[in-house]
């Protein structure tokens, strides 16, 4: 089970339209609250899993210095597509978060917002993708990801009654007709995964964003 070949197909499967659509429902404006309250316009910015840009366009737009990146060809050609349109100037890549083209101490400020990194679906991917976070941050930076929330009760009877492998931790379901995969955490399970990773410093706490909990991760090289 490969986390970056199910990612593509569901992204695929999915298309730009549905992904925007799925958006709308959520209070999306508050990630890109959150990303501006915890960075400087000096800040280079990395937007890890960007998708169609949809919080990296509106950060050039107010005027911070952003890159974004994605595993999906179809959501980079639209965020690219978009930034033209709207004037944006960011620097939109195809990539795997697990080996991200970028060199070392590129980046003050990394965010992976709304719960890409649960995509990754396996502790190896997991860990490997931290690493590769750590290494491209500038001494004293951050970053920052927000996980799907593992310890809403609901989630954790369909986890029980239908989650795959050996942790019983990956949620199948579907979204908008579209089967997705998700590795579902809780704050003990990325605690133990900070401390396999190059990160001293780790925060983890439960925030509302979006209109319901999620697991904020704080990271700091």
């Amino acid at each position: 089970m490969d986390s970056g070949t199910i990612a593509k197909k569901f992204y695929k499967d999915l298309g730009v339209q549905k992904f925007k659509n799925t958006a709308k429902k959520f209070r999306v404006d508050d990630d890109i609250v959150f990303v501006k309250k915890y960075s400087k316009k000096t800040d280079l910015i990395l937007d890890l899993a960007c998708g169609y840009g949809r919080i990296a366009i509106p950060l050039a737009k107010s005027g911070f210095r952003v890159t974004g990146i994605d595993i999906s060809n179809n959501l980079i050609f639209e965020a690219r597509r978009s930034a033209r349109r709207m004037g944006a100037k960011v620097d939109f890549d195809t990539g795997d978060m697990r080996k991200l083209p970028y060199p070392d101490k590129s980046f003050d400020k990394i965010f992976c917002m709304w719960n890409s990194f649960n995509d990754l679906l396996t502790r190896q991917d997991q860990v490997k993708t931290l690493n590769e976070i750590y290494r491209i941050l500038k001494p004293k930076g951050r970053a920052f990801m927000v996980l799907l929330n593992g310890e809403d009760r609901g989630l954790q009877k369909e986890l029980r009654e239908n989650g795959i492998g050996k942790e019983k931790r990956i949620w199948k379901d579907l979204l908008q007709g579209v089967v997705f995969h998700m590795y579902v955490h809780d704050r003990s399970s990325v605690k133990s995964l900070c401390r396999k990773s190059q990160f001293k410093k780790c925060k983890i706490s439960l925030r509302r964003m979006n209109g319901r909990k999620r697991i904020l991760v704080e990271l700091e090289k």
